[in-house]
């Protein structure tokens, strides 16, 4: 069977200057801002969901089920955002709602690859105009 090559613009980006923690998205993939905005409104629910399960919540056993089902969630939401199975690369055996100074370790995971994505998307718009004005001034010209 032939096969399709072409490049998918996946970048490899190391966890925390770790070579054993390798993740691989697209930065300038426009459809992470879609997934993240989907996964974030799944946050809120969930967090809403977990503070009144933890309310209700006794004993030790029924809270850590509450932690197991939440970080679960959490690493499906981030696997959902960078469209690949990164979770457990990026958190290891922490908690994605492990806090460090005061914000929960998937913020502060999200917030610095979004700051790739940024980058690579504002190079992308770059290229995508220095392209498209050669037919829009073509046109402009012809009037």
């Amino acid at each position: 069977m032939k096969s399709i090559n072409f490049d998918v613009g996946l970048k490899e980006f190391m966890i925390n200057d770790d070579p054993n923690r390798i993740v691989k998205f697209n930065p300038s993939d426009y459809a992470i801002i879609t997934r993240f905005n989907e996964a974030q409104k799944e946050m809120e629910v969930l967090f809403a969901e977990m503070q009144e399960k933890s309310a209700n919540a006794s004993d030790l056993e029924a809270q850590s089920k509450i932690i197991e089902e939440v970080n679960a969630k959490l690493k499906a939401s981030v696997n959902k955002i960078f469209a690949y199975d990164i979770a457990d690369t990026v958190f290891g055996d922490l908690s994605p709602m492990a806090m460090v100074n005061g914000t929960p370790l998937y913020v502060l995971f999200i917030e610095s690859a979004f700051a790739e994505v940024k980058e690579a998307v504002d190079k992308e718009n770059k290229g995508v105009e220095k392209y498209t004005s050669k037919y829009t001034k073509k046109k402009e010209t012809k009037k």
